[in-house]
């Protein structure tokens, strides 16, 4: 009896190391990020933003903690992420938000301001972002 149970232990132990195993292999690693919706921030800030590398398993990429990091830009208004396991990608949506007026704050500085009334930033010229 003790023989059985000390068998299906170690047959479970080996399935659990084994399936580990699978999830840590390169099979999973991140080969190509796909950003789109962007416009004002830049593909180069969002894929710093986003902190991967080849080596980011997408099965344990941490898509709350992204999304924090993108969304620190206050230009960003959401940001959605799909994982393509067969081809080990990562597609980014992002949706900005949309600049609706520069006010003068002080003489020489402007408030750019979004469509819901947000400011975005404070600049000492008016230009298009």
């Amino acid at each position: 009896m003790q023989s059985r149970m000390f068998k299906a232990v170690l047959i479970v132990c080996l399935l659990a190391f084994l399936a580990v195993l699978f999830m840590f292999s390169p099979i999973f690693q991140l080969n190509e990020v796909i950003v789109s919706g962007y416009g004002t921030v830049s593909n180069a800030e969002i894929r710093q933003r986003l902190d991967t590398n080849t080596s980011t398993n997408l099965l344990f990429f941490n898509t709350n903690a992204a999304r924090s990091r993108v969304m620190e830009n206050l230009y960003i208004s959401d940001v959605s992420f799909t994982r393509d396991i067969t081809n080990r990608r990562l597609y980014v949506q992002v949706r900005e938000r949309r600049l609706a007026a520069f006010v003068e704050h002080t003489p020489g500085s402007f408030l750019y301001i979004d469509d819901e009334g947000r400011v975005l930033e404070v600049r000492h010229s008016v230009s298009q972002p």
